[in-house]
């Protein structure tokens, strides 16, 4: 995260879906949080598949963060032709996040877990 950055901060964040060691999916996300501290425009660029440029995507899309900072849900993220509705909650110890991902067609859910201490 860069507070200097954006409207009031900036963070990156890049993570890969993968099955049988095969990557199926890179994403490359940017947020930039509003100054009121719950709006946030996200830009993502997609590489579907496991070679590099073959098949990619963009999507602009808007999230909200709720409760301090432990709810968040996600909307207009067009994915695989349909558009999906994500929402997200940190779990009372801070150490998980879990989501859901829903559209007209399918519904998907994910677990986070923290692999460290944030204060070490």
């Amino acid at each position: 995260m860069n507070a200097s950055q954006g409207p009031a901060g900036t963070g990156w964040n890049t993570y890969t879906l993968s099955k049988w060691g095969i990557t199926l999916c890179v994403f490359k996300d940017i947020y930039q949080l509003d100054p009121g501290g719950q709006g946030v425009a996200v830009t993502t660029d997609l590489r579907y598949g496991p070679v590099p440029d073959i098949i990619t995507g963009h999507v602009v899309y808007a999230a909200r963060i709720t409760d301090g900072g432990f709810h968040s849900r996600y909307e207009g993220l067009r994915l695989l032709g349909t558009e999906w509705v994500a929402t997200y909650e940190v779990a009372p110890d801070k150490n998980r996040v879990k989501g859901t991902l829903v559209c007209s067609w399918a519904r998907a859910a994910e677990e986070m877990v923290r692999r460290s201490d944030p204060n070490s």
